[in-house]
């Protein structure tokens, strides 16, 4: 009996329990009426503050939400949670001194780390105290690690401080996630070093998580740091994207949109719309919409109104620094608060970002400009979830917003076009059932549901012939079923509906290359790459196609200009290694090797390469060590078997070396280093036949 009375609600718990349903159903008068309720009831009660504090900081009330936030901390300091709250506010109230320290609560205050999804990072080394703490002469001889956390716009938005700890310390690491990575080495170069992984303490002196940089370096109002524009992409990404974008929208003010943020947001519900909210926006005929929206599997993209001059090059956009070369070349960004927001921002473009009512506390309050973007311009709803006045406002600024092409060309007629992929059409819109029927396939290839894939693919050409990308995705299919030739012919009638698309030259020559049609290989590859010289994979393919046509020195002019775009190319820095082996200079090869396998540990290939390397070398307990990890991963891997059966026939075991030649024989009848190490092996073991007996180990 007392058990079942001590675990009873009192009066002013059970009002707080409702206070929270009501909020959570943003029904936030009774809310406020229950939690005020709740404190009539227990004048001391330190949660029912903090919630009120959240519904007064809904509706707009700051200051009663700051005195509510502060008093839960008065009554309960050990709560990281209303500690958290309370930092939030004062950053959004430009109290930035006691922000950024109360900010710190967020490792157990976050609601993100209540349900699981976030925590303090797992990292050994001590943590960096900030310019307060140190002074810039200690600092300079130390090495700093920054881990990145939160979201991607988090990653954009602080990733402005990366110079300013370059200036300060000896060297500077930057944890980050793999769709920012090639973003950041763009962006600050030499000046820090990448990872996609947390590096091992090794070599670093201090750590520091991204979003406490603000706190460490002091950050106010009017000190915070960064150029108009610190993010940035090269000349010859941007060129490709630049190129596309005259061809497809020539006269027309190039706007990106992005109307959702990730799902997964707590607050996405509030902050992300719906494409057919935005329609007043999409009639403006002046207007080339290039969408920024990417897809996740299962989604269905939405339907365009008709009329409308849509882009839609999303499928190609496969990091952020494709998406930052595309951004670099539009006139402005519409998006709700989102990554592409603090992307577009940091590269320095025009910004119109569509704001909830109850804003991020990183947007201030009451500002339609930000200090931490100046090219941002803030709409902000009016009241709570009404987002019909904002949109009229923005399509009001956008009717006011010159077009720089207007004077140049001739003005189009406002007929929709719709392009996506290399696929453009004018006049009428192409039937969105086959749009969505495309998304559908693609999401079946990569799902290696072929069959099904292929069904749809035939569905789709047999309304539409001609249709370039579904005749490439046929190709595709084929190829994934083991039909490389058959693949060839389908994406040649690809690229015969559609000369000028890059992807299809460089698929076709990688195919080619491997049914060993070298010349057709090379005219694809050097096509992919005229096409688009920014085309990374396109660069290491064709020097893979020379290599193999003993080409070597135009496979490795093929390598570098793969490097100077991405210096951390895996595949480039493999073949390189290749071509070195060849020229029998081991130690660069194994340089190469290694390089590549720095980038990604996993790339197999690379790790086989360097274990032949090393038994070349005589070193076969190191090519050992390599070759067991890779096999460990891919136990059928016929390159790794007999790598790893060489290194053992150097160390005279013979049988185990007999195993594994005899294993990669059987995956590759045709592997001839395997034939030609089985017959050693074979010779050997005759030899050990014929021999004396040796003497025991010990007995001499």
């Amino acid at each position: 009996m007392t058990s079942k009375l001590a675990s009873a609600p009192t009066p002013a718990e059970a009002a707080h329990i409702d206070g929270i349903a009501h909020y959570m159903a943003d029904r936030f008068e009774q809310a406020l009426a229950c939690f005020n309720q709740a404190l009539s009831l227990q004048p001391a009660f330190g949660s029912a503050y903090n919630s009120r504090g959240y519904v007064l900081q809904d509706l707009g009330r700051l200051d009663e939400a700051l005195a509510d936030f502060t008093r839960s901390v008065e009554l309960s300091p050990e709560m990281a949670m209303f500690r958290l709250n309370l930092g939030m506010l004062q950053l959004k109230l430009g109290q930035f001194d006691d922000g950024w320290a109360n900010y710190e609560a967020r490792w157990t205050g976050a609601a993100e780390y209540q349900a699981g999804q976030f925590g303090k990072p797992n990292c050994s080394l001590p943590v960096w105290e900030g310019i307060s703490g140190s002074t810039p002469e200690q600092d300079k001889a130390r090495a700093i690690l920054v881990i990145t956390e939160q979201g991607f716009g988090d990653t954009f938005q602080f990733s402005r401080y990366v110079p300013l700890l370059a200036e300060r310390f000896r060297k500077v690491g930057f944890a980050c996630a793999d769709p920012t990575r090639r973003l950041v080495d763009w962006s600050f170069g030499d000046s820090v070093v990448s990872f996609t992984r947390m590096p091992a303490p090794a070599g670093w002196d201090v750590q520091c998580a991204l979003m406490s940089l603000p706190h460490a370096f002091v950050t106010r109002l009017d000190n915070i740091p960064g150029p108009a524009s610190y993010l940035r992409a090269p000349a010859v990404a941007r060129q490709h994207w630049r190129e596309r974008l005259e061809a497809a929208a020539p006269n027309k003010l190039r706007i990106g949109l992005a109307w959702a943020g990730r799902a997964q947001h707590h607050r996405d519900a509030r902050r992300s719309l719906s494409l057919p909210q935005l329609a007043p926006l999409l009639r403006d005929p002046r207007v080339a919409w290039v969408s920024l929206q990417k897809w996740a599997p299962g989604d269905v993209r939405p339907d365009v109104p008709q009329g409308t001059a849509w882009i839609d090059w999303t499928d190609e956009l496969g990091d952020f620094a494709d998406s930052a070369a595309l951004v670099s070349e539009l006139d402005l960004v519409i998006s709700v608060d989102s990554a592409m927001v603090h992307l577009a921002g940091g590269l320095g473009r025009p910004v119109w970002m569509l704001d909830r009512f109850d804003n991020e506390w990183r947007w201030l309050s009451g500002r339609e400009d930000s200090p931490w973007y100046p090219q941002l311009r803030i709409f902000r709803q009016a009241a709570f979830g009404d987002w019909g006045p904002v949109i009229t406002q923005v399509a009001q600024a956008l009717k006011a917003t010159p077009n720089p092409r207007a004077d140049a060309l001739p003005a189009q007629t406002p007929e929709a076009t719709h392009t996506s992929g290399s696929r453009s059409t004018t006049g009428q819109a192409p039937a969105l059932s086959v749009d969505q029927a495309m998304h559908h396939a693609a999401q079946l290839q990569g799902a290696g549901r072929l069959q099904e894939a292929e069904h749809v693919i035939r569905a789709i050409l047999q309304a539409r012939p001609d249709h370039a990308q579904a005749l490439h995705l046929l190709g595709l299919v084929a190829y994934q079923a083991g039909q490389p030739a058959k693949a060839v012919e389908i994406i040649q009638r690809a690229i015969a509906a559609a000369p000028n698309e890059a992807v299809f030259h460089s698929n076709v020559a990688e195919m080619s290359r491997q049914l060993g049609r070298l010349p057709d290989a090379i005219r694809h590859g050097e096509r992919a790459v005229a096409l688009s010289p920014s085309m990374v994979s396109g660069h290491s393919n064709l020097g893979i196609a020379y290599f193999d046509a003993g080409q070597d020195d135009q496979a490795q002019a093929c390598h570098e200009r793969a490097l100077a775009i991405e210096p951390r190319t895996p595949s480039s820095l493999n073949n390189l290694g290749s071509i070195a082996r060849r020229a029998q200079d081991l130690q660069a090869a194994e340089a190469w090797y290694r390089q590549a396998l720095a980038q990604n540990p996993d790339y197999l290939e690379a790790a086989s390469n360097l274990g032949a390397v090393l038994v070349e070398a005589h070193r076969p307990q190191e090519a050992a060590t390599v070759l067991e990890q890779a096999l460990e991963q891919r136990p059928h891997f016929p390159e790794a078997l007999c790598n790893l059966g060489l290194a053992r026939l150097q160390q005279d075991r013979l049988p185990e070396a007999q195993g594994l030649l005899g294993r990669a024989l059987q995956l590759n009848p045709h592997h001839e280093a395997a034939k030609v190490g089985l017959a050693r092996v074979q010779a050997a073991l005759e030899k050990a036949a014929l021999a004396p007996a040796s003497m025991p180990r010990g007995a001499e």
